[in-house]
Parts: structure tokens; C-alpha cells; sequence
């Protein structure tokens, strides 16, 4: 019971679908506590990401990750965790993030980066007839 009402809580804070993306993403959760992660999936206003350590709910986090369309590559966003569990597997955890959207070129670019997930998951799928 107590697992099933975590997990409707946590699918209540999701404010947009989730498509699948792969991908490293660098994370610092304060000055010189950078590590490493990777993408899980993505929305428009938050994301999942895999890491190798645990990190508490309401620590805003920077993400640094490479976009496939952006011309200087890397791009800077900012987030909170909203939630973080042990996966099970190699000391690894699953956390839910709110991304921030308060600089214009990380939005724009964060939001293009889910355009093209989107539209990857779309031509995976086969057309019905």
C-alpha cells in the first residue's frame, strides 16, 4: 500500500509526458561536487536521470549536458530534486527533477532537446493502418 501511494505521488508531480532520452548529463550540487550521470527520460518541465549517489529532496542541482543541436555543445540548466530512491542495482539511484526555465537560451535549448526526443519516440512507432 505505502509503495503504491508513493508511487501516485510521484506520478501526481510529473506536470508533462516523459519521452525516453540517453545521454550523459554532469551534475553539481554545490562548489567542486560535480559527478557524473546519465538521462533517463525527459519533459518539458522536469527529468529523470540515473546517479551514483543519493541526493535529498529540495537540493537544486546544476546539469551540464551536451545537446546534438546546440553550437557551443554543452548547455547549463538548473534544477531541484523532487525525488530520489535506490534503484537496487550498483549502488546506483533514480531521481526526479523539476527543470528550471529562467534562462532563455538553456530554455530554448532544453525544449528543443524534447521536440527531438519526441519525435524520435514518434518515428519509432509504427503508423496504424
Amino acid at each position: 500500500m505505502g509503495s503504491q501511494m508513493a508511487m501516485c505521488m510521484i506520478d501526481e508531480q510529473r506536470r508533462g509526458a516523459r519521452v525516453p532520452w540517453n545521454g550523459g548529463v554532469v551534475y553539481e550540487s554545490g562548489p567542486g561536487d560535480k559527478s557524473l550521470g546519465s538521462w533517463r527520460d525527459i519533459s518539458y518541465s522536469g527529468a529523470s536521470v540515473s546517479l551514483g549517489r543519493y541526493l535529498r529532496p529540495g537540493r537544486y542541482v546544476m546539469l551540464v549536458s551536451d545537446f546534438p543541436f546546440v553550437a557551443s555543445g554543452a548547455v547549463e540548466l538548473k534544477a531541484r530534486v523532487v525525488w530520489c530512491r535506490p534503484t537496487g542495482r550498483d549502488c546506483r539511484f533514480l531521481a526526479g527533477l523539476r527543470i528550471f526555465h529562467d534562462e532563455f537560451d538553456a530554455a530554448l535549448a532544453y525544449a528543443l532537446l524534447v521536440d527531438h526526443a519526441t519525435n524520435e519516440v514518434a518515428d519509432a512507432v509504427p503508423a496504424m493502418a
